[in-house]
């Protein structure tokens, strides 16, 4: 599938208080999912309890939270792995 990455406006906010080289390293690894957004390989995994599928990318030390709606990924969240089951509570549908 090759298709496109919209970032919503809370992963934006998210990602600009990321330093940049943090940031950049992470938007590379978003940038990826265009190819194929659930290839094995890509550090992504199902997310349990949300109603449409939702899969989180794994990104050093940060997560980015996405769903696949036809050949779109809306990335709808980027944040530290500290703070994710805070962040993950606050997605469920």
């Amino acid at each position: 599938m090759k298709g496109r990455v919209e970032i919503a406006p809370r992963a934006r906010r998210q990602l600009e208080v990321i330093t940049p080289e943090v940031r950049l390293r992470i938007l590379l690894d978003i940038k990826v999912l265009e190819a194929n957004p659930l290839h094995p390989s890509a550090n992504v995994r199902k997310l349990k309890g949300f109603k449409s599928p939702t899969y989180r990318l794994r990104s050093g030390e940060f997560r980015a939270v996405f769903r696949v709606e036809k050949e779109v990924v809306v990335v709808a969240a980027v944040f530290d792995r500290k703070n994710l089951d805070k962040e993950l509570r606050s997605l469920r549908n």
